[in-house]
């Protein structure tokens, strides 16, 4: 039997793709030896090859492509080394698990088989495969060529390992800082982090993988939508994701995406969980690297400070306590439920310029400055009317249909704009929280000294010297204020100007709270528990609508009492309106005060005006004689008098003695409530579009009602000390910058205000949100931490909103309109008619009330008052 031929062995040569496989297999399969100092410390899965089985053959890569296929095994748990060095970890909980205690998947040795023979293709073609791809060539086309190209699996799986050697050279171009190239993912500074750019980093991607680029663009899109500019911009974020996380899980210093969705998920203060979870698919850091970051925006909280000194713009700061409560698992003895008081504080930037005014202070001698100048005058009074008309016709127009026909000829807005840069909205830095409280003043000096070393610490850096004239308004609540002011007072006679606080003036009391403290005083006077079956009154009112927390802690429910009195408030203008135009209903027309027929829109306009004020005079601005007002008296001794007549006669004149009609306490009430009401109408309106004149001369009427009420009135102090300011101690400049600082404009509306202190306690909200967050360990150090990084990660979040065209939802249900109680108020008030005078009626809880809050006031007095006030403030050491 012949022997067989022996078989002629081929010689060996490289393959197509061994020049790119030992490349690509030390990529997928790094080993100790082939990975950089920084690849051997990340979290990486790597299974031991300990097996390898020749004798298999890659069926599906032709006859000539035999592989060598690893074997996998389960590898041994590591031993999981916690890094030592984590500062601030605010949970008590262990590392993560580490990747090789995984478990075993029996699908990863299929996915790596088709990985490998890569590493297998050999040099030569087969004759069909030669023939089948020079008939293709000879065609010239580029079409036919690359098709039959890729039906050839050697060629085909050659040029896929070409693609992969030059991907694998440009993944490690990212990590080499060198040749004046570092690249966008590299970039991780909080100016970066603050600027990034979905646009730049896809760039990037496109530049250095131009082919997975356009392969990942073609499985997202179809082939008709890859030329359409909008569909692959709305991709941008997207591709900038899958850019970023394929980058990272080959080099992760390549953690710009990742760091900036931290910030985002901390910014909505995600629980630590979904930190680590979303960390293992890439898309962020862990929680533990994610509190780093934290702490690395945290040491730029003033950054934005510095530009803005630089940049000449003006700002203010206000701030306010922060109180919390920690409890305890198991109380004790020794171990209870604890109160923590800490202190937080905003920047306000002013968008208002007062360059064109006035800069020389004082603006009035506050020795000569006459009394009169800190009272509502006759035209104060006035334009306060104006204000009331058109409040008044907002309600009418919403309730009355007869007075529709108005709505086109009355102005919609109190207030006009002072300058188109009132429409701005204001932005609003945070400042880290101090363990300080304001109640002890040792505690409140340290607050100050912050302030102060902060400020001239940020004009040092912006290359730019606190001079004598340099001044930064600072505020708070009403205890706040006197608190600034008492501890500025301890260091006014220090030399040194930093030390006595001299840039940090003046120092003025917020709206917010003054709004909060005049409900208080309203409930005082209109609210009484005991009047529930007495209709009209605010407990029967209250009961009729099934309100609750009304007239109880005001402070902690002033939006239900606010809008509630509102609501009350608006039924009684539809009822003054309903009884002194003589109508049965709201649908009815007018049988008293009839208009003649209208022939322009002024006519209207001056007879809506003429009418409405009318009626205010009648009911409450009725003339009355001040007590201590009339130089000329005529004292009644019962039924005679003497008049001393101009030739020195005396003359002896006998009267009866007139009999008093008794009062109507219904109608007294009803008048006394449009009087406050409508002034606390005024003040909330004028948050929303600030005005300083007229500011000021509402201010001047709320003084003498707090003043009225009670003598010892706080709020009536602090706004006389606001107007020694205003009208004396300040230049006109400095004035209106004070003024408008007390607001903040949150919706770039004209109309869009609030308190500045009302925007201070949404920041306190948040801060005790990150509080809670922190859980076990709040301690000072990482609360300060956390609250300086807060300004940062807004900016952050705000430009990846903007960069990713985010959706902003209301985080709470629309107002429900109280349109329909607001019925019911008036089917209510109608039965009662309390502006139909009827002599003897009377509330039993309200039996001695007057028809004015100032009819009690005592002139002579207050302009007593005020000659003290204002020298005392104006020579107040803690000004």
């Amino acid at each position: 039997m012949a022997s067989s031929p022996a078989v002629e062995k081929r010689p060996q040569k490289r393959s197509l793709g061994d020049s790119f496989t030992k490349s690509a297999h030390t990529c997928l399969f790094p080993t100790e030896q082939g990975e950089s100092g920084r690849e051997k410390n990340a979290h990486v899965l790597r299974d031991e090859i300990i097996e390898t089985d020749t004798s298999t053959t890659a069926h599906d890569h032709g006859s000539y492509c035999s592989s060598k296929i690893p074997r996998f095994k389960k590898a041994k748990p590591a031993v999981f080394q916690e890094a030592s060095n984590i500062i601030h970890i605010e949970h008590s909980y262990t590392g993560s698990v580490p990747v090789s205690n995984l478990s075993y998947h029996p699908k990863i040795e299929d996915l790596c088989k088709g990985i490998c023979p890569f590493n297998c293709c050999l040099d030569i073609v087969s004759e069909e495969d030669f023939d089948l791809l020079l008939s293709a060539c000879n065609t010239k086309s580029i079409q036919e060529i690359s098709t039959t190209f890729m039906k050839i699996d050697n060629l085909k799986n050659a040029f896929i390992g070409i693609l992969m050697k030059n991907a694998d050279q440009s993944v490690r171009s990212l990590s080499n800082r060198k040749h004046l190239f570092v690249s966008k993912l590299m970039q991780k500074s909080t100016d970066d982090l603050k600027n990034s750019q979905w646009c730049e980093i896809v760039t990037e991607f496109q530049k250095k993988f131009p082919e997975i680029f356009s392969l990942v663009i073609s499985i997202m899109l179809r082939p008709e939508d890859l030329r359409c500019f909008t569909k692959v911009q709305s991709l941008l974020p997207k591709v900038a994701m899958i850019y970023g996380i394929i980058a990272q899980a080959r080099n992760v210093e390549l953690s710009h995406v990742q760091r900036v969705m931290s910030m985002v998920l901390v910014d909505n203060i995600c629980d630590q969980k979904v930190f680590d979870r979303l960390q293992r698919v890439g898309i962020c850091l862990s929680y533990a690297n994610s509190l780093r970051l934290v702490d690395q925006i945290g040491g730029h909280f003033n950054d934005e400070l510095i530009d803005l000194i630089r940049e000449g713009r003006r700002f203010r700061i206000v701030g306010d306590n922060i109180n919390w409560k920690v409890g305890v698992h198991d109380q004790r003895l020794e171990k209870k439920d604890k109160f923590h008081h800490a202190f937080g504080s905003a920047i306000l930037v002013q968008n208002i310029k007062f360059d064109h005014l006035s800069n020389i202070f004082p603006q009035r001698d506050f020795r000569t400055t006459p009394v009169h100048c800190f009272l509502p005058s006759e035209a104060d009074m006035l334009e306060t009317k104006k204000d009331y008309v058109i409040l008044i016709s907002r309600v009418a127009f919403k309730f009355l249909p007869y007075f529709e026909q108005f709505k086109t000829v009355l102005q919609k807005d109190i207030s006009k704009p002072c300058s188109f840069q009132l429409k701005e909205k204001t932005h609003v830095i945070p400042m880290p929280v101090l363990f300080r409280n304001e109640q002890y003043y040792q505690d409140v000096v340290h607050i100050l000294e912050f302030y102060t070393n902060s400020i001239v610490e940020a004009y040092h850096q912006a290359g730019r010297e606190v001079s004598e004239e340099t001044t930064i308004h600072i505020g708070g609540d009403q205890l706040t204020r006197e608190r600034f002011s008492g501890a500025k007072a301890m260091r006014a006679h220090d030399e040194n100007p930093q030390d006595r606080f001299q840039i940090l003036t003046p120092i003025s009391f917020e709206f917010f709270h003054m709004h909060m403290n005049y409900l208080k005083m309203v409930y005082k006077i209109l609210f009484n528990s005991t009047s529930v079956q007495e209709l009209g009154t605010l407990r029967s009112l209250q009961n009729r609508l099934s309100r609750t927390k009304i007239g109880e802690n005001l402070n902690d429910n002033y939006d239900n009492n606010k809008d509630f009195f509102i609501s009350v408030v608006d039924a009684y203008i539809i009822e003054c309106l309903m009884e002194y135009f003589g109508m049965d209903n709201q649908l009815s027309v007018l049988t008293k005060h009839v208009p003649v027929e209208f022939t322009c829109d002024e006519e209207k306009q001056s007879w809506f005006y003429s009418s409405v004020m009318e009626m205010l005079n009648k009911y409450i601005f009725p003339k009355r004689q001040y007590p201590n007002e009339s130089e000329e008296q005529v004292i009644v001794d019962g039924t005679v008098i003497q008049i001393k007549l101009p030739d020195g006669k005396e003359l002896t004149i006998k009267i009866p003695k007139k009999q008093q009609p008794k009062p109507d306490g219904i109608y007294n009430y009803g008048c006394q409530l449009l009087e406050v009401g409508l002034l606390f109408k005024d003040l909330l309106d004028l948050t929303h579009m600030p005005e300083r004149k007229r500011g000021l001369r509402l201010l001047k009427i709320a003084m003498l009602y707090f003043k009225s009420h009670n003598n010892l009135s706080k709020y009536a102090y602090e706004i006389m000390r606001f107007l020694v300011y205003q009208e004396c101690l300040l230049s006109e400049k400095a004035a209106n910058e004070m003024f408008y600082g007390l607001f903040v404009n949150i919706s770039r509306k004209y109309d869009g205000h609030i308190p500045a202190d009302r925007r201070m306690e949404y920041m306190v909200k948040e801060v005790k949100s990150h509080i809670k967050h922190m859980c076990s360990n709040k301690t000072e150090k990482n609360i300060s931490n956390r609250t300086r990084a807060i300004p940062g990660i807004k900016t952050i979040c705000s430009n990846f909103d903007q960069q990713s065209s985010v959706l902003i939802r209301a985080k709470k249900h629309s107002d429900r309109a109280s349109t329909g109680d607001e019925l019911t108020l008036i089917q209510d008030l109608r039965k009662v008619r309390p502006f139909h005078s009827q002599p003897g009626r009377f509330h039993d809880s309200f039996q001695n009330i007057s028809s004015s809050i100032l009819n009690n006031l005592d002139i002579e007095y207050i302009q007593n008052w005020i000659k003290q006030k204002k020298i005392h403030f104006a020579l107040d050491s803690g000004n």
